[in-house]
């Protein structure tokens, strides 16, 4: 299925989940792509789905997954989503295409790019999981969620909700100290959104931090807790 995302992002994708993996993003000749080509996201995640329906069901949340996953390790990295286009692979070596007509939300840079994925049929042997898809194996619940928010978080409120969810995974803020981080700075990352987003707000951040900065501090708590799975 098409992932929607800028061809900057869909390389990423490419780099972080190559041919060789479980999941992989490959590319399949389609001549309603951008060039020509379709980057798709196989995945044994798919084979137990009958349908594109339930292969969009089981994307709605492994994509934000692996998307929030590279844009932890990637820094810049932007968000990549489900497309409209499920790609089937039946055994006979053709290539079926299923499209939605439902309108999906997306990153207004879309290009039509990014594609969402499917596999049926065709089988890798023994594939390996990739570094991405190990962490994504062991992500669940509120560290789900963190992700998920943090995916979209070009706002103060995404980001703030990553920040409620990663504390709820470790139990507390005072919790995160332990993986390295001042009381500063999670002070500073837990007030500033508050200082930004209301009128004569009371928060009183030690330092005043930038959507960027909170950001990328956010990001690297992230990566923090994820590297202690």
């Amino acid at each position: 299925m098409l992932l929607a995302g800028h061809e900057f992002d869909v390389q990423d994708w490419r780099e972080e989940l190559p041919t060789q993996f479980d999941p992989a993003v490959i590319e399949v000749p389609d001549e309603n792509a951008p060039g020509g080509i379709a980057s798709v996201l196989r995945s044994s995640e798919f084979d137990g789905c009958s349908s594109s329906a339930e292969v969009r069901k089981v994307a709605s949340y492994l994509v934000p997954t692996l998307s929030g996953l590279i844009a932890v390790r990637r820094k810049g990295a932007r968000p990549v989503g489900p497309g409209r286009t499920v790609y089937e692979f039946p055994a006979d070596g053709s290539v079926r295409r299923h499209m939605s007509i439902e309108p999906q939300p997306g990153e207004i840079r879309l290009r039509g790019s990014a594609v969402l994925l499917r596999h049926c049929g065709e089988r890798v042997e023994e594939p390996k999981p990739s570094c991405t898809q190990w962490l994504a194996n062991r992500v669940s619940g509120d560290l789900r969620e963190a992700l998920h928010f943090y995916n979209r978080a070009d706002n103060w409120f995404d980001l703030f909700k990553s920040l409620e969810a990663v504390q709820h995974h470790v139990g507390g803020r005072d919790k995160l100290k332990e993986f390295g981080f001042t009381r500063e700075e999670l002070s500073s990352l837990g007030a500033s959104p508050q200082h930004v987003r209301h009128y004569k707000s009371t928060a009183n951040p030690p330092r005043l931090l930038t959507l960027e900065q909170a950001r990328d501090l956010m990001r690297r708590i992230l990566e923090a807790v994820l590297s202690g799975l």
